[in-house]
């Protein structure tokens, strides 16, 4: 596990993503509904739309700490389908990013997308939420959730640990 320290992110990014999460959530109706094993309830507005600021801050904290160059590719956040894959490219790297709300201090990666090999990351991307639009990014080796705890959790069985 690696810690980058303390950082602020642009507010507006909350608003951008419960707008972007509304849409991302009526294209996805068909993979998260009461039919399938992926339904959230009525949490999945909520939980949409926290996993799309995670994606848009570890973006801007990338785009504006790190100075990439090149060799570096940020998934689509809205597709007309969603994909099994990782959200963020670096070089040869794959990264997976998951977002830890202020209430919330657990770190988690859901049991199937970690076994899923369609979604095989070298490294999960913990953008922990701090309020007053500051957050922490944290980085995980993969194989090191292997020996984090399993649990059933409301919607789902995960790996997790105390915030990483």
């Amino acid at each position: 596990m690696t810690s980058k320290g303390i950082y602020n992110y642009s507010e507006y990014l909350t608003d951008l993503a419960q707008e972007l999460a509304e849409v991302r959530s009526k294209l996805s109706e068909k993979v998260y509904n009461s039919q399938t094993d992926m339904f959230r309830g009525s949490e999945e507005s909520r939980i949409s739309s926290l996993g799309v600021l995670g994606e848009l801050i570890a973006r801007e904290h990338f785009k504006q700490v790190m100075k990439p160059s090149t060799n570096y590719k940020f998934t689509p956040i809205v597709e007309i389908t969603p994909l099994p894959e990782p959200d963020f490219y670096y070089k040869d790297l794959k990264f997976d990013i998951k977002t830890i709300d202020t209430e919330v201090e657990i770190c988690m990666v859901n049991e199937k997308a970690y076994r899923n090999p369609d979604k095989k990351v070298d490294w999960y991307w913990f953008v922990n939420l701090k309020g007053n639009y500051t957050c922490e990014h944290i980085f995980v080796k993969h194989e090191d959730v292997q020996e984090w705890d399993l649990k059933q959790f409301k919607y789902t069985n995960a790996y997790w640990r105390k915030t990483c």
